[in-house]
């Protein structure tokens, strides 16, 4: 558990312009059990820019699950408010994030997100999927391999409706045969 404070300013001779910014963040942290882990974040972040007064808040909690060494599972939830002069944009997310190790030097991901972003009066809302292999056939070589899928989906405010989906396949190869 940690909390932090952090304040910048900035003044010059050539300008009445004096940017700042104030950040409050609160982290906490509490295992369970020994397969389960949860922690927790605020955060709200004050600042002048040129356009006017930003107000940033995060929020967000997370259990983790580790049932063996080689096993990991996430769930984490998260809410995100922006607000600028008449502006306001929030964001939520929820995510399910997976890995596993297979056999030493080959492990697998699998990560699911659904997120909604509305910003005056305009509702964004996104799923998305990705899969994914790290394979590490000796210690000098490393190859990934993987897949995405993302739909979205705008709706409300002033625009036309749209959607749209995306789908990416890709793979990586790195070879260090010497240390830096």
């Amino acid at each position: 558990t940690y909390y932090s404070v952090y304040y910048d300013q900035s003044k010059s001779d050539l300008s009445d312009y004096e940017p700042y910014t104030l950040m409050n963040k609160l982290f906490i942290s509490h295992r369970l059990s020994k397969v389960f882990a949860a922690d927790a974040t605020a955060s709200r972040t004050d600042s002048r820019q040129r356009d006017g007064i930003h107000v940033l808040s995060d929020y967000s909690a997370s259990v983790t699950a580790r049932p063996l060494n080689t096993l990991l599972h996430t769930l984490r939830a998260s809410k995100r408010t922006d607000e600028v002069v008449d502006h306001k944009t929030v964001t939520t997310y929820v995510n399910f994030n997976n890995a596993a190790t297979l056999y030493r030097g080959i492990s697998l991901k699998l990560n699911f997100a659904e997120g909604d972003t509305t910003t005056d009066g305009r509702q964004t809302r996104d799923s998305s999927m990705i899969a994914g292999s790290t394979l590490l056939p000796f210690p000098a070589m490393t190859i990934n391999l993987y897949y995405t899928a993302v739909d979205s989906r705008s709706t409300g405010g002033e625009s036309q409706d749209t959607s749209s989906k995306t789908k990416n396949t890709g793979t990586s190869l790195s070879y260090s045969p010497y240390e830096t």
